[in-house]
């Protein structure tokens, strides 16, 4: 079996890209980090104003030290959310110090626009100058519905 590590950036302990994490690692038995962004994020100004330009104009942001090197792992699973159609900073900066580490990538995303975001994953492409192996797109309303499991679940098999 592949050695898997989850990487994900979650604003909160509680969110929803967190809780795709969380089900994900015990469904596979794998290593989770979280992307830990040291940008103040505190409310709607910092993060969606301010936090959402940076991702529009690709700027990365500043992270906490990156403890899982994966490079020692067979396929990084990133689970992020999208702001301004864009990564968040804190996830630019995390490929940007992985990027030659990564053997093989998959992509989960839980944001309002969910499918339509689907132009990321070109991003992630470029950044890593490798293929995402399987990707998935879900809605905030379908994880609020618990509606999400079943692809979670079709996505597993995928990878």
């Amino acid at each position: 079996m592949e050695k898997i590590l989850i990487a994900y950036y979650s604003r909160t302990e509680n969110g929803a890209n967190c809780e795709v994490a969380r089900y994900l690692q015990d469904k596979l038995n794998a290593a989770r980090e979280r992307i830990i962004d040291l940008e103040d994020r505190s409310n709607i100004i910092k993060t969606y104003f301010f936090g959402g330009i940076k991702a529009m104009f690709h700027t990365p942001g500043k992270i906490a030290k990156i403890r899982n090197n994966p490079a020692e792992f067979d396929l990084l699973i990133l689970v992020s959310p999208i702001w301004a159609v864009s990564l968040p900073p804190a996830v630019r900066r995390y490929l940007l110090d992985v990027k030659n580490k990564v053997k093989k990538i998959a992509f989960i995303s839980v944001s309002g626009n969910g499918e339509m975001n689907q132009r990321v994953t070109l991003e992630i492409e470029k950044m890593l100058n490798i293929k995402i192996q399987s990707f998935l797109f879900l809605t905030s309303g379908e994880v609020n519905e618990r509606k999400h499991l079943s692809k979670l679940d079709h996505f597993i098999k995928q990878i």
